[in-house]
């Protein structure tokens, strides 16, 4: 699945497809990504949207699990958007920074948050403590399939420990995880707000 930037996408097909499917359900109409790398799933997501919504991105492109040349496809993403009607905005740092959270707080709350930064336990665990209270509707996560280490980045991915925490909070969650594909699980969990009594 080749995604906006022309490469590879980081999602599985099917996986992204039931996310996609679930945030039309619920009538997304505005939206926060932490972690959006080239803009490839920023851009799928946005497109759900009706046009004139608003959509978030913040990213790091230095950072531990970013990448250091995604910042010219992520710009161009956020453009090619607002061109076709929507309203796209990209805030560059540290989504554990003040300033990060501020940005995202001068925006009215968001349908939908999707983490996708900093995959160790502690990361996403702030992201998810730092950005929640935005969202509306849901609440999703990428890669929650397994614990694995990833020697390329000499660290472990860990958002299924937050998410095997978390999940059971809510009325109501979902897991996209495509088993029976050969290489790293990654999968995506989606907390539909809200949260249980």
């Amino acid at each position: 699945m080749r995604g906006f930037s022309g490469r590879n996408a980081s999602q599985r097909e099917y996986e992204f497809t039931k996310l996609l499917d679930t945030i039309k359900k619920h009538n997304v109409s505005s939206y926060l990504e932490i972690g959006a790398r080239h803009g490839d799933s920023f851009f799928e997501i946005v497109r759900t949207m009706p046009k004139g919504s608003t959509a978030v991105a913040i990213d790091l492109p230095e950072s531990a699990w970013g990448l250091h040349n995604s910042q010219v496809s992520l710009q161009r993403c956020v453009e090619e958007l607002k061109s076709q009607g929507y309203n796209t905005h990209v805030f560059y740092g540290n989504s554990q920074h003040i300033s990060a959270i501020n940005y995202a707080n001068t925006f009215d709350n968001f349908d939908m948050i999707f983490i996708d930064g900093d995959h160790r336990y502690d990361g996403v665990k702030k992201d998810y403590n730092n950005y929640k209270h935005l969202a509306n509707k849901l609440i999703a996560f990428h890669d929650i399939g397994e614990v694995s280490y990833n020697p390329r980045r000499q660290m472990s991915c860990e958002v299924k420990l937050l998410w095997d925490e978390i999940k059971e909070n809510y009325e109501e969650y979902k897991e996209f995880i495509e088993w029976e594909v050969t290489g790293a699980i990654m999968g995506i969990g989606v907390a539909i707000l809200p949260i249980k009594k």
